[in-house]
């Protein structure tokens, strides 16, 4: 959906990604500039982003000055900027990638007003300020991969969340073939997916591939 600056939308993100479309270059000094509300009124938190070089965020009711990312955004000119709040804080993303977790805290926050984010946010807005966004929309966002059913493994079929590592132990009389550690990546899937063959069967596609090396 088009942004309309200074209209309040239904968001509930907590359970919602908010995703913004930008198509502005690094260096622009243009910015995203939005606000969170628990309810019509009730100021819950806000986000800004801005785009000198380097892009840096600043978080209202929290920080008194802009920052950059620790981990840098992609330099493409369109970014799809996804925002989620957390249970103690707010999660960042630009293109899939995180760029952003931040735990809002008496520690983190050189403003007194950072009690606002314990509120649940139910309504954003864009302020009149945000020069950058140009379409939202809400999304589910991904939080597990899917069940890892690697045959022949020691490992439970279980799901693991965004960012979890996993070590493929094979069982006995079978042999690893890929990568031992493997990571839940940002989009839900895989950094790969090992297979654990029987002994007896690895060796014979070894005695296979040699005897073809010698044609």
């Amino acid at each position: 959906m088009n942004v309309i600056h200074e209209t309040k939308i239904s968001a509930d993100l907590q359970t919602q990604q908010l995703q913004i479309k930008t198509d502005n270059v690094t260096g622009s000094n243009k910015k995203i500039s939005i606000y969170f509300y628990q309810g019509e009124n009730e100021l819950a938190g806000g986000i800004a982003v801005q785009f000198p070089s380097p892009i840096k965020y600043w978080i209202s009711y929290c920080s008194s000055k802009h920052r950059p990312f620790l981990t840098s955004p992609p330099e493409t000119q369109e970014m799809i900027w996804g925002f989620l709040r957390t249970e103690t804080g707010i999660r960042v993303e630009c293109n899939g990638i995180l760029v952003l977790e931040f735990d809002i805290s008496l520690s983190s926050c050189d403003s007194y007003e950072y009690d606002k984010w314990t509120q649940n946010v139910r309504r954003v807005k864009f302020s009149d300020t945000d020069t950058a966004s140009r379409q939202y929309r809400l999304v589910n966002p991904v939080t597990h991969c899917e069940e890892l059913n690697v045959i022949n493994a020691v490992n439970p079929n279980e799901q693991h969340a965004i960012g979890a590592s996993v070590q493929i132990e094979c069982k006995k009389k079978c042999v690893l073939f890929g990568d031992k550690d493997i990571t839940c990546q940002m989009d839900g899937t895989w950094s790969s997916i090992p297979q654990c063959r029987r002994v007896d069967t690895a060796k014979s596609q070894l005695r296979k591939l040699a005897t073809d090396d010698d044609k």
